[in-house]
């Protein structure tokens, strides 16, 4: 079994835990979560506001451990014999496309550790930097090429995408999720039919997360309940997306949508987990013929 790791999560999950963060009430005393400080300056009548904020790392080679134990961990626990790790670098696609993507995250909030890591994912473990694209789609283009060498047998598959990141259960194959079951963890199949109504069912719903709009009002709950009724058809699917959007919201950064159906295909865009490099959600369920002329920003 080949492991295909998402980095950028192992980055940011081993870096934080190795930051130990100190809260400093204004008489000096310290306190390792933020509620324990403001009740202390309640109790004392002391100013919240002048609370401060400390990172303390742990040294750098007890972080670089802690990544190899859990890397390792992760292998032993799905029985991989090799590994590819994927990290994002930069130029990405979906930022040019739509520059709010990911707006909602704070860029600067990062690991002590962050390039530390990094540098160690990439020197000792061989992790590819993904350029244009993001870590996810690299892991998806693995496996889908495994799935079209074996035909999507379960008993033939030879990766496994390991993530925390729901977004990548629209890819079939196997996935590892090592924070499921309370932390225990939880090996999973994906098939294709499940994989596409996931991408569709996003397309309703838009990913919070990611900060990519979704049909007001329309959760993963509702979006199951739009699509219940209809067949696992890719056209039949597009279809009701578009039918259940009413009209295009206000979206500065994409001033030249004209349509509902520009900017739908946009939110495509964003949410589709490329199975093959360059490809298009609407090439690969050969929709081409569905996209306007006037293609909004793409």
């Amino acid at each position: 079994m080949l492991a295909l790791v998402d980095g950028d999560v192992v980055t940011y999950q081993c870096g934080f835990a190795s930051d130990q963060t100190i809260y400093t009430a204004p008489d000096g005393a310290e306190f390792q979560y933020k509620k324990e400080a403001v009740q202390h300056c309640l109790d004392h009548k002391l100013d919240e506001n002048d609370i401060a904020k400390n990172v303390e790392p742990e040294p750098v080679e007890h972080c670089l451990h802690s990544v190899k134990i859990f890397i390792n961990s992760m292998l032993h626990e799905i029985d991989a014999d090799e590994k590819k790790i994927f990290l994002t670098g930069g130029g990405q696609r979906r930022v040019d496309i739509f520059p709010e993507y990911k707006a909602n995250r704070d860029e600067t909030h990062k690991p002590y550790w962050y390039s530390e890591i990094h540098q160690y994912l990439q020197e000792t473990h061989g992790a590819d930097m993904i350029i244009g694209e993001e870590a996810d789609d690299a892991m998806a283009w693995h496996q889908w090429a495994d799935k079209a060498t074996r035909d999507g047998d379960q008993l033939g598959a030879e990766t496994c995408i390991c993530t925390i990141d729901k977004d990548l259960n629209m890819v079939p194959g196997f996935h590892y999720n090592w924070k499921a079951n309370g932390g225990k963890g939880d090996l999973f199949w994906v098939d294709e039919t499940v994989a596409n109504r996931l991408f569709f069912e996003q397309w309703l719903s838009g990913d919070t997360a990611d900060n990519i709009p979704g049909i007001p009002g329309v959760g993963p709950i509702k979006a199951q309940k739009i699509l219940a009724g209809v067949g696992d058809d890719p056209f039949l699917m597009y279809e009701k997306v578009i039918n259940e959007w009413s009209g295009p919201p206000v979206v500065a950064s994409a001033p030249a949508c004209q349509s509902v159906e520009e900017y739908v295909h946009l939110i495509g865009d964003l949410l589709w987990m490329q199975r093959v490099p360059g490809e298009t959600w609407d090439q690969h369920f050969g929709l081409t013929d569905l996209r306007n002329d006037n293609e909004c920003l793409f």
